[in-house]
């Protein structure tokens, strides 16, 4: 029965590496997503603020209706891609919570 038992720890203690290692991946993974988005992030919120600027320096006395449509609808984009990018940092936070709560299980 030692040796039944010996081998069931042996066993737990493979079982419980072989977690460690999943959740060491998942972990790697995880954090690869996480700096695409932020580089992602960055990128749009550079070219949001390009934007704007670009937009406050034009005298709007000076320039025409679709000129400001145009810019308007740039400004728009970008923000919704600033916006997709929160979504994917929550849903990388959101993933990051699940990958702990599933390891100290």
């Amino acid at each position: 029965s030692s040796s039944g038992q010996a081998s069931a720890s042996q066993r737990a203690s493979d079982n419980a590496r072989y977690r460690i290692e999943l959740s060491r991946e998942q972990l790697k993974h995880t954090r690869d997503s996480y700096q695409k988005s932020v580089e992602n992030m960055e990128k749009n919120e550079r070219e949001l603020t390009e934007i704007l600027c670009e937009m406050q320096n034009c005298n709007i006395k000076q320039i025409d209706f679709d000129t400001t449509i145009k810019m308007l609808a740039k400004g728009l984009d970008a923000m919704g891609r600033v916006k997709e990018q929160w979504e994917k940092m929550v849903r990388f936070f959101q993933m990051v919570s699940n990958i702990v709560k599933t390891s100290l299980n």
